[in-house]
């Protein structure tokens, strides 16, 4: 069997499919949050401070976003496979992230 049957076989899975669908979404939408709104909403709130000193926060905040994503995505995910519930999970996390 070639690798190209075999990819192609892969790529008619539905969770797959939707797995590719999901990520392609998201990542949009991280990107639109991210260099879109956030500096509009940033510059907003830091109209005192001088453009040097707003780029810095503006930046540290953004580092530390990183960071505690980073740290609490593989607890956060290791709880929703161990409770057997990641949809509920999934749908859980994006509300609070909404509200």
């Amino acid at each position: 069997m070639t690798e190209h049957s075999t990819l192609r076989r892969v790529l008619k899975r539905k969770p797959v499919v939707g797995w590719a669908i999901y990520d392609w979404g998201n990542s949009a939408f991280a990107t639109t949050v991210m260099a879109g709104f956030f500096p509009v909403f940033y510059s907003a709130i830091s109209r005192d401070l001088s453009t040097e000193d707003s780029q810095f926060w503006f930046n540290v905040t953004l580092a530390a976003a990183s960071i505690l994503i980073a740290a609490s995505a593989p607890i956060l995910g290791a709880v929703a496979d161990r409770g057997g519930a990641r949809k509920k999970s999934s749908s859980s996390s994006r509300a609070s992230a909404f509200s």
